[in-house]
């Protein structure tokens, strides 16, 4: 069973612990994910910056020193690919979300309902599109690796060599 990674965006920790709430309930429902929160948007950059990727990264739009927009663009010169959904108490920025390729923008106050019926699509097709991925957990997080960007495989015993770190091999 696979393991789903949401990063959550907010510099209001009452937000990111409504939004947790809420992605408790997809757990509830039997589908593996752990919610990574995180209170501005340098510091999920910098997870980033440091190889680590999200199934799923969820912006407020207005946070401090960096705003959604701010933040999903660096995050974008790292993974072209995540679903970004922004939530923002006003529409005025929603244009700026074209330039991230935002996947969605979610009103404040989030509609809880439709909050997790767009968390679920996404999970949904992430999870079909898992076979082209191969992916792997290590003590820095998820990593995830196009199938045709592999060339080969080199295990020794316990240990296998990726992209020149070491990691401990476990076979689901």
């Amino acid at each position: 069973e696979k393991m789903f990674y949401i990063a959550l965006c907010d510099d209001e920790w009452q937000a990111v612990e409504i939004l947790t709430g809420y992605l408790s309930e997809i757990k509830r429902s039997g589908l593996q994910l752990e919610s990574v929160p995180f209170l501005n948007g340098r510091e999920l950059v910098h997870q980033y910056e440091r190889g680590r990727k999200f199934d799923i990264i969820i912006l407020d739009m207005l946070m401090k020193p960096l705003n959604g927009i701010e933040t999903a663009r660096l995050i974008r010169k790292y993974d072209s690919e995540v679903p970004i959904l922004i939530v923002t108490g006003t529409v005025e920025y929603a244009m700026d979300g074209y330039q991230v390729n935002a996947y969605r923008y979610i009103l404040k106050p989030v509609d809880k309902a439709y909050f997790l019926q767009e968390v679920r699509t996404i999970l949904t097709s992430i999870a079909r599109l898992q076979n082209k991925y191969f992916s792997f957990t290590n003590e820095k997080g998820l990593f995830k690796i196009k199938t045709t960007d592999i060339y080969r495989f080199a295990i020794w015993g316990e240990k296998q060599l990726l992209r020149g770190k070491s990691v401990k091999w476990r076979s689901h």
